[in-house]
């Protein structure tokens, strides 16, 4: 069976290779190719993905299937061309420059995966910088299988599933063993911790003319002839703090300090760009058509706390998301550093696109009401609010927590992790991580998950009755 990998680090490769994997085509990811022998796999760097291809060309594209490729695709792929552009703070293409992007990549992986005769694509993490989410949609299509990979941020476990929308619900469990922590007292997450801090000025400013020195003085030292790529990497740390300053402390009129009505629902705020909105929220990758939604659908006398998330900058926080907020009924955006967890203890339910900060207000036994393809979907207390936000809010209203059927329901949702860390940044205890025997896991539970995935009948997402 002809596969192509997307996106794992090149030391993965050996142990593809030799667990009997046919592997095509090889997009590794890091800085450095696999080491030993590889046949006749096309070995690219994922890097490619924001790259342009010279003489793409693909004369067997059929007309109907670019048509479904471009309904499916083209809308994700400007949001995360976009983004591509965002992350390097350099200037906004054009929407003609975006759509030679896309129709380019197109014709590539049309061909790639033709001459290729690909039967199945695994990716690392799910698609959401440059073409790879074309590649992901245009596979689909054609009725290439696609297992997506995507790290949980406990444990030495990842989700796979077959769709994007399948993330945390793929009917497809296993017996390895994964936990999901479950604690009544949950603390900061790791990824928040030191940000939830109010800005202070003179260190901020202190901090920016330290930046701005360096710059200039590599400047007068003529690097951007010789390091441009070093040189810019400073200029874009420098454009970053200006707009978290920009963004957190320039804003004070928007926001609140401290918690002032006695029942309102709590709703925070995405980073974003990120692929926790800006992929698995749909069509609530505009975060600001959920708190409308929501508002239309909750009594006007129950406030709506909007925060910020503590890693936001200006960007995608523009004076017209201000304003929107601002145009809504009784909804109050709250400062980055009011703690989330005193929010969540005190709100009556928590409102989310897909954020974790839903988890762990459901183990402090508030309900939860979830917009986009969240990982906790189906837990007991957890309400759909994608569908109908108004039935949703009635039914978190008339929720009773039952710490039991809360756990239940964890543990069968552990049933869809899987053994292994694909993301190496997300190494849980790196002093005692086996590197070798983890790359021998995850392969493992890959070959598994394929197998039993290829012959199972389709169940379909598994939603508990929660949801």
């Amino acid at each position: 069976m002809s596969m192509m990998l997307a996106g794992f680090r090149s030391t993965f490769y050996p142990q593809f290779r030799d667990a009997g994997f046919d592997i095509s085509v090889y997009f590794y990811g890091g800085q450095e190719p696999p080491v030993g022998p590889t046949g006749s796999t096309l070995v690219v760097s994922e890097g490619v993905r924001f790259g342009f291809f010279n003489g793409a060309y693909d004369p067997e594209l059929d007309v109907e299937l670019a048509n479904r490729v471009r309904a499916r695709a083209l809308p994700i792929f400007s949001r995360t061309f976009l983004r591509s552009h965002a992350r390097q703070n350099g200037p906004a293409p054009d929407w003609a420059t975006v759509r030679y992007y896309f129709e380019n990549a197109l014709n590539y992986y049309h061909q790639l995966l033709r001459e290729r005769r690909i039967k199945t694509i695994v990716f690392w993490i799910i698609p959401h910088e440059g073409n790879f989410s074309l590649l992901y949609h245009l596979a689909q299509e054609m009725g290439v299988k696609t297992v997506v990979c995507h790290q949980a941020y406990y444990g030495n476990s990842f989700w796979m599933m077959d769709r994007i929308e399948d993330y945390g619900v793929s009917p497809i469990e296993n017996d390895h063993g994964a936990v999901i922590p479950f604690n009544p007292q949950p603390e900061t997450m790791f990824y928040v911790k030191g940000l939830q801090k109010p800005l202070r000025r003179s260190k901020w400013f202190g901090e920016f003319a330290g930046m701005s020195a360096k710059i200039a003085g590599r400047a007068l030292a003529l690097e951007f002839l010789w390091r441009p790529r070093a040189f810019e990497k400073s200029v874009n740390k420098l454009r970053y703090a200006w707009r978290r300053y920009k963004h957190q402390g320039m804003n004070d009129e928007h926001f609140l300090d401290e918690i002032k009505h006695d029942k309102f629902i709590y709703f925070p705020l995405h980073h974003q760009p990120e692929l926790s909105a800006d992929i698995l929220g749909r069509r609530y990758n505009d975060q600001t058509l959920a708190i409308e939604e929501l508002r239309r659908a909750v009594p006007e006398d129950v406030a709506i706390y909007v925060k910020e998330n503590p890693r936001q900058t200006a960007l995608m926080r523009g004076d017209a998301f201000f304003k929107r907020i601002e145009a809504l009924p009784n909804t109050h955006l709250v400062r980055h550093f009011v703690s989330t967890l005193e929010l969540s203890r005190r709100c009556m339910m928590l409102a989310t696109v897909t954020g974790s900060a839903a988890y762990e207000a459901l183990q402090m036994g508030k309900p939860a009401l979830q917009f986009g393809d969240a990982w906790f979907r189906g837990l007991a207390g957890v309400y759909d609010a994608s569908i109908d936000a108004k039935d949703a809010y009635e039914k978190a209203c008339a929720f009773e927590f039952d710490e039991e059927a809360l756990r239940q329901t964890v543990a069968a949702k552990a049933k869809r992790l899987w053994n292994g860390v694909v993301d190496h940044l997300a190494v849980p205890d790196p002093e005692n991580f086996k590197p070798d025997e983890n790359l021998r896991i995850v392969v493992a539970s890959i070959a598994e998950y394929i197998e039993r995935s290829s012959h199972e009948p389709d169940a379909g997402s598994a939603l508990g009755a929660g949801s």
